[in-house]
């Protein structure tokens, strides 16, 4: 027997913030989604997923792109959002770039050294000789209204690879049009719950880096996926804890312009916090944060300091975090470290709780 039409819902969602959007998001998988049953040659052999097909979004606002909730402040780590785009634009793949921020950055290594599937590998160093985001650049100064404008992740050899690091994303279309850059990303698949904050974070991002680059407003972010879903009956359970929960958004300033060096001197910012933080006395960190601001328009030294405190966090003891925390006051206009800030005081409370 045929389904019948009528029972097929649209899946397209469109919201102006991040906060918005993946509650949205969430809502249909839940309401609309299927559920099916891992098999039993999978690692995750017997779990039940619930998922939505070739689900459609748009986010109105990409600025406006930090999740937060009360209910599970845990969901998502400024810090780590940050670090995942800085580890993007350095194009690495090695593993203890992105691992130095967040443990669990290790499952997705084959061989303990690199993660096959990173993002900024892929973009700009997929072969010797091709930069995929300079390209892209060129053709959005040359043609102000381009359908050539891709970005290649998935590459031919990836289907039947066997890899714990298989990259999400398919492709990133700018599609530059009437003074605005918009972007779209392909995915064939997206954990709405624990990941998709995340990539919106970090392709939002990476938009907004080449409208700035290009010197082109920045327009809306389409976010298309073809496996939108929950994984685990106990995800399939909270996550919908989340949809009617009340959080305020804000915005992200605009970035600054880009020029022809700056990606790499955030590349370098960011290694020199690395090879540092580690051996830093609180005192010393104030140093360090004191030098990035000095040496950096405030939307940089925001993302740089967040990531110097969560390198002070991986690197030091829960006291001496603690003390950092209690005591560092920051600027307003640093949204996301405070952000982070805040984060890291709820995640303390959680554990002094339990």
């Amino acid at each position: 027997m045929e389904d019948n039409i009528d029972d097929i819902h649209i899946p397209h969602v469109i919201a102006g913030s991040a906060n918005q959007l993946i509650r949205n998001l969430i809502f249909s998988v839940d309401k609309y989604g299927e559920d099916f049953t891992e098999p039993e040659n999978s690692p995750s052999s017997g779990r039940i997923n619930r998922e939505f097909l070739n689900i459609q979004s748009i986010l109105t606002n990409p600025r406006d792109r930090l999740f937060n909730s009360q209910i599970k402040p845990e969901i998502f780590n400024p810090s780590l959002a940050v670090a995942k785009f800085f580890y993007l634009l350095s194009g690495s793949n090695q593993i203890e770039d992105i691992a130095f921020y967040s443990n669990g950055a290790r499952r997705y290594t084959d061989d303990g050294i690199i993660m096959p599937g990173a993002h900024g590998s892929r973009i700009f160093y997929p072969v010797v000789g091709i930069d995929q985001f300079e390209a892209s650049a060129h053709l959005i100064r040359e043609k102000k209204s381009s359908k050539r404008v891709t970005l290649a992740i998935y590459q031919p050899n990836d289907c039947g690879r066997k890899s714990q690091d298989i990259p999400c994303i398919v492709s990133i279309i700018f599609s530059p049009r009437n003074g605005k850059l918009h972007t779209t990303a392909y995915m064939r698949a997206n954990d709405v719950y624990r990941i998709l904050c995340y990539d919106l974070f970090e392709l939002t991002m990476l938009a907004e880096f080449m409208a700035a680059y290009t010197d082109i407003e920045l327009g809306y972010y389409y976010h298309i996926v073809t496996s939108m879903h929950l994984r685990g009956s106990d995800d399939i359970s909270e996550a919908p804890k989340l949809v009617t929960e009340d959080v305020f958004s804000k915005s992200m300033p605009s970035m600054p312009k880009i020029t022809a060096g700056c990606r790499l001197s955030l590349v370098q910012q960011e290694a020199g916090i690395r090879k540092k933080v580690g051996f830093f006395s609180i005192s010393q960190i104030y140093n360090m944060i004191d030098k990035i601001t000095q040496n950096n328009h405030p939307y940089w030294s925001d993302l740089l300091i967040t990531l110097a405190i969560q390198g002070f966090f991986m690197t030091h003891s829960v006291e001496e975090v603690q003390e950092l925390l209690n005591s560092l006051v920051l600027p307003s206009i640093f949204l996301v470290s405070n952000q982070h800030n805040e984060y890291m005081q709820k995640r303390f409370e959680i554990a002094n709780k339990s």
